[in-house]
């Protein structure tokens, strides 16, 4: 959303900072609420605007909470459910809070609020002081709503569709390790985005306009000891643009992911996401990442156009890569029903890569 949109006016941007930095909110209002609804303001107007602005919803849902009302209901961004800044902690007290008993979700912002664009999406919940139990999730999802009862810390972030917990259930069960472990964190070679390409020194690949020039030895950083290694680079964004999560998302293809030779390294503007010994393990891998079902599980735990390390925890690291990997390989590795594959095929964009249309 722009940031005419989030700006408020001076006198209710005051009361609003009053509000969620002090102890005791209840002091501010000198009563008692039985019931509390409210849009809050999403996020700071001074510094920023859109993706990179500071979220305060959530301290306004924090301390509504301790002014202990019988029903508290809010309309939020649906970023808190896997990312966001700052908002790991809210998230887990979310998640784990089972007095919130029920939650609606959309993926679209636009089905709310017309007009507005929200990355990730929006939803609202009702808290209930005096229940506790599991939580009714509805889902709109072509423009009908799917309900269902859940426990909202099944996993560590929160997966909106339930036939998309249910694939992921099953899925990792089947393993121990993800590719959570494999991926590097950002900056895998200690190289910022702006990082100025030298005329000679060590081939690294920058920005895609910018391609393969160099770095000099002594910025490198080599942590892992990956840089003699044959090597995927993935972009950090590989959805720059898209909000709208509730259209298909492709994630990675040929034109956006490179293989790095050994001795290659790269800037911030690539994660590693493997790197091995021989260019036939690469290339196997980056078959396996292409597939609709693993593009499916990254998709579960993103919510901006940025993917990280984090967002492969559900995507299953295998003992060793060899040959194509293909969709219909996957399904049969791991059970995926005829249902399921309909659901995952209507999630993902094809690539024209390893697609079993």
């Amino acid at each position: 959303a722009s940031k005419s949109e989030y700006d408020r006016d001076e006198a209710l941007e005051s009361h609003a900072y009053e509000f969620i930095h002090t102890n005791k909110p209840e002091a501010i209002f000198n009563m008692k609420f039985d019931v509390i609804i409210g849009n809050p303001p999403y996020q700071l107007s001074d510094s920023g605007y859109g993706m990179s602005a500071k979220p305060i919803y959530h301290h306004f849902v924090r301390q509504a909470i301790k002014l202990q009302p019988r029903f508290l209901c809010m309309i939020i961004p649906a970023r808190w459910y896997a990312g966001g800044k700052g908002l790991d902690d809210f998230r887990f007290e979310m998640l784990n809070d089972t007095r919130i008993r029920k939650l609606v979700d959309y993926e679209n912002s636009a089905d709310v609020f017309n007009g507005v664009d929200i990355a990730g999406g929006i939803c609202y919940f009702l808290w209930n002081r005096d229940s506790r139990g599991t939580c009714e999730v509805t889902n709109y999802y072509d423009g009908r709503p799917i309900t269902s009862e859940r426990s909202l810390n099944e996993f560590d972030v929160f997966i909106r569709h339930s036939q998309a917990a249910q694939i992921v259930r099953k899925i990792i069960s089947k393993h121990d390790t993800f590719l959570s472990e494999v991926v590097s964190s950002r900056k895998p070679f200690g190289l910022p985005t702006n990082y100025e390409p030298k005329d000679t020194g060590i081939p690294c690949w920058y920005i895609q306009k910018i391609g393969l020039k160099y770095a000099n030895q002594r910025d490198i950083s080599d942590p892992k000891n990956i840089l003699r290694k044959w090597k995927l680079l993935i972009p950090k964004a590989p959805i720059a643009g898209q909000t709208d999560f509730s259209k298909p998302v492709g994630f990675y293809y040929d034109g956006n992911v490179r293989i790095s030779k050994p001795g290659e390294c790269s800037t911030e503007s690539w994660l590693v996401a493997g790197a091995f010994d021989s260019k036939e393990e690469v290339i196997s891998y980056k078959s396996y990442l292409f597939t609709k079902i693993v593009r499916f599980l990254i998709l579960q735990t993103v919510v901006s156009q940025d993917v990280t390390k984090k967002n492969f925890c559900f995507v299953p690291g295998l003992v060793k890569y060899e040959g194509e990997y293909t969709d219909e390989l996957l399904r049969e590795k791991w059970d995926i029903t005829d249902e399921e594959w309909s659901f995952i095929d209507s999630r993902i964009a094809s690539n024209g890569v390893n697609d079993n249309d």
